[in-house]
């Protein structure tokens, strides 16, 4: 494909309607991106589209996300479009944003920034570009990332901290 090739686009209003799409986008994305990247890649588009869902739409059945993924010939760049209300950020990273549990919002951009290669809000918040360098290696197949792992846990996880 060349550049500027959109590799897919889809549109949806809630949680259930993106959930079909999610294992092919992260097969994609792997594709493109490796395992780590692609997964990374994904992490930040999930969590880019959900806050599309609740906070730009609100919910509202009627508001839509439309996400236009692209091939930008050294790059992945993923478009997440929302019908209604925009947000403002400054896209600095803030270090101190995880140091504080007890807010129930405010750390979802922080994720992104760190996942991700690029991120641009633009069209006054309704957009948000997320944008991931290509990987030179291939993810690896299918059957070698549904292979069960072994591991021994040598000492259980504390339930409770002293």
């Amino acid at each position: 494909m060349g550049k500027g090739a959109i590799l897919s686009s889809i549109t949806f209003s809630t949680v259930e309607e993106l959930a079909p799409h999610r294992d092919g986008l992260l097969s994609l994305f792997r594709s493109h991106c490796g395992s780590v990247g692609g997964m990374r890649l994904f992490v930040a588009f999930n969590e880019t589209a959900n806050n599309a869902i609740y906070h730009a739409n609100r919910c509202r059945p009627q508001s839509r996300v439309r996400v236009e993924i692209l091939d930008e010939g050294d790059s992945v760049a993923i478009s997440v479009r929302s019908d209604e209300g925009g947000f403002e950020h400054d896209l600095r990273l803030d270090p101190g944003v995880f140091s504080d549990f007890s807010k129930e919002s405010g750390r979802g951009v922080q994720i992104v920034l760190h996942l991700v290669d690029e991120m641009r809000i633009e069209e006054g918040g309704r957009v948000v570009v997320l944008r991931m360098e290509k990987c030179d290696a291939p993810a690896p197949a299918p059957a070698l990332l549904e292979a069960p792992v072994e591991k021994t846990l040598q000492q259980p996880f504390p339930l409770a901290v002293e």
